[in-house]
């Protein structure tokens, strides 16, 4: 097989004269590519999002002045990125992630480039507003299918007696935290009576409710003892520990 090199992305970081540095990530079609960093803050009582652009007074300074007629910015680029000496540049291209604009000598003022500046950071708030009400969306929706199966359907047991001895066993215990062994158990039952098989039924319950934050790191304790006395109780919990242990083993991995 023979293969052949398609792009090569190289960063370098420049320094102006007061020590601010930036970061070109690319150099394509005549445009030094930079990524603006942006600050998100989240007012969850509010419900509000703030987005800014960080250092945006440096970073516009730097790239007006690169404009400037005594400015060597295109000489360094061009012996960073190893062209010709009559290679175009036309000026930046700005990202904040996927959302980006070009600011050319013609638009190459302080007031120009922050006003592009500003317009592509309010584009990028809004994107992010629309995706953390798709979020949200998706979260109500989840909740809503899963709260609608459950309300509908019965946890089942290994036996009528062991029904009984588990009633007897509840006294004492947090209501709330039995509750989300009581309902991870009757989901897998009511995916099994669906066709699925009990290992399949646990990692999609638990894919489930760790999407809508339902899972915790002390489960596992009360999967087990709700366990001990529902039906296909022993096969959960071997499955349930079975993922405990591929996720231990994933972030060993990871580190």
């Amino acid at each position: 097989m023979k293969t052949t090199i398609k792009k090569v992305t190289k960063f370098f970081t420049f320094e102006e004269e007061n020590g601010f540095e930036v970061t070109i990530e690319g150099f394509e079609d005549g445009l030094a590519v930079i990524e603006i960093p942006v600050e998100v803050d989240t007012v969850i009582d509010e419900g509000t999002i703030y987005v800014r652009a960080i250092n945006e007074d440096e970073y516009v300074s730097f790239i007006s002045g690169c404009f400037r007629e005594d400015s060597n910015f295109k000489e360094e680029l061009l012996r960073a990125y190893e062209c010709k000496p009559d290679t175009e540049f036309l000026g930046f291209k700005l990202r904040v992630q996927e959302v980006s604009c070009t600011i050319a000598e013609e638009n190459s003022s302080i007031f120009k480039i922050k006003e592009s500046l500003s317009s592509m950071v309010l584009t990028f708030a809004q994107n992010v507003i629309d995706e953390a009400n798709r979020e949200i969306y998706e979260h109500s929706e989840k909740l809503k299918r899963l709260n609608d199966i459950l309300d509908h359907t019965e946890l089942r047991f290994k036996s009528y007696r062991a029904e009984v001895e588990y009633e007897e066993q509840l006294e004492g215990r947090d209501v709330d935290e039995i509750g989300y062994g009581e309902d991870f158990a009757t989901y897998v039952q009511y995916l099994v009576s669906k066709g699925c098989n009990i290992s399949e039924a646990v990692h999609d319950t638990y894919k489930l409710f760790e999407s809508i934050g339902a899972t915790d790191d002390g489960d596992s304790q009360i999967i087990q003892f709700v366990c001990q006395y529902c039906l296909y109780g022993d096969e959960i919990v071997k499955s349930y520990f079975d993922i405990l242990m591929q996720m231990f083993n994933d972030e060993l991995n990871n580190l």
